[in-house]
């Protein structure tokens, strides 16, 4: 008699049923509760798939043990709704398993100020990503309100800057940018802007009625 071998295809999609490439999937044995002896582990290829080939007959959980860039492992609720339970019982058979990610995504809290620390409303703020260097493709607007706040949401994994893009009348447009991170889940991230307020000279001439 030879063993009963099966094998363990995982699926792995985005949010926009994009395959993923990257997602580490790890095996162990179903009697492994604390998952400390790992048989075998492998990364997603190019179709967002990966196979364990040859495994006995028996019981066995599937883990994601690594999201890709970019992306949350898929945890609802509690850290272990990514494993699956897969048990092989028909010689040859392909069991299929999918599993799915959300990106990663933060938002930013910029905060603009005058000369005094005084808030300013009405200051608007574009979103851009780090790579556009020229600012042609702008992501998010956002204007500050009555608090001097101006707030990005629901901003995905990336490396971003922001550019003040319409200044408060009175006050002189900031050249300054600032440069934001967005690498955690829910996390907010702050910045801030100061702006000078427009001067000029006036020069009184007096002259007499003959003009001297």
């Amino acid at each position: 008699n030879t063993k009963i071998r099966g094998s363990v295809k995982v699926v792995k999609f985005g949010e926009e049923n994009d395959p993923l490439e990257g997602a580490e999937f790890t095996i162990y044995n179903k009697s492994d509760i604390n998952f400390e002896n790992p048989l075998k582990t492998k990364a997603t290829d190019e179709n967002g798939q990966v196979i364990f080939e040859n495994l006995e007959y028996g019981d066995y959980v599937i883990r994601e043990t690594k999201a890709p860039e970019g992306y949350n492992l898929e945890v609802v609720g509690d850290e272990t709704s990514q494993n699956r339970e897969v048990s092989i019982t028909e010689n040859l058979k392909v069991y299929e398993l999918e599993y799915s990610n959300t990106k990663i995504r933060g938002s930013i809290e910029k905060t603009k100020f005058g000369e005094n620390a005084d808030t300013l409303e009405g200051v608007e703020f574009t979103l851009y990503e780090k790579a556009d260097s020229e600012f042609k493709n702008p992501i998010l607007v956002a204007i500050t309100d009555a608090n001097g706040i101006a707030k990005f949401e629901n901003v995905q994994y990336g490396e971003y800057v922001i550019k003040e893009t319409k200044e408060k009348a009175g006050y002189n447009n900031s050249d300054k940018t600032v440069e934001i991170n967005v690498l955690e889940n829910e996390a907010l991230y702050k910045a801030t802007f100061e702006n000078t307020k427009i001067r000029g000279s006036i020069e009184v001439i007096k002259k007499d009625d003959k003009g001297r």
